[in-house]
Order: structure tokens, then C-alpha cells, then sequence
């Protein structure tokens, strides 16, 4: 009698794409206020990708979120806990 088996074969990795996104200034003073609410470990959560992104668009615009309308016309924070699921402080 015929047998058969499936085989799934493990999934290859592939290297993380490369997204380019343009902002308008406007949307750029946006982003840089919603990053500067980002809370969390810079190294254990997903806070770590926050100055990766707000460190260029800093530069490009000559301004820290302090001089941002967004960041003073927001409220709260958006906290993160680590990868393991433990509370960052």
C-alpha cells in the first residue's frame, strides 16, 4: 500500500527589505513628535528602532521634537516592554 509524507521544508530567511518613505516636512515634524513619546529599553524592545528613525529625520530637519507643534500639542506616552514580556523599569 502507497504511503505518503509530507515534507515541509523549514523557511529560508530573507535579508529585511529596504523601505524608502518621503515625508513632507509637515509629516516629518509629525513623526519625530510620535518617536519622542516612545518609551521603553533601547536594546530589549521595540523602542530600539526609534532613534534609528528619529536620528535622521532630526538632522535633515534642523530640529529636535521640542520645536515641533506636534510634540507640544500631544499628550502620553507609548511604552514598550521587553521582548521577554517583562516591564522595562
Amino acid at each position: 500500500m502507497a504511503k505518503a509524507t509530507v515534507i515541509t521544508p523549514k523557511p529560508v530567511r530573507q535579508p529585511p527589505k529596504k523601505i524608502i518613505l518621503e515625508l513632507t516636512e509637515g509629516e516629518a515634524d509629525f513623526l519625530i513628535a510620535v518617536l519622542s513619546r516612545i518609551g521603553g529599553s533601547p536594546t530589549k524592545s521595540p523602542r530600539k528602532y526609534q532613534e534609528r528613525i528619529s536620528a535622521p529625520l532630526v538632522e535633515a530637519l534642523g530640529f529636535d521634537f521640542y520645536g515641533t507643534d506636534a510634540h507640544k500639542l500631544s499628550t502620553g506616552d507609548i511604552g514598550f516592554r521587553n521582548y521577554d514580556g517583562s516591564p522595562t523599569f
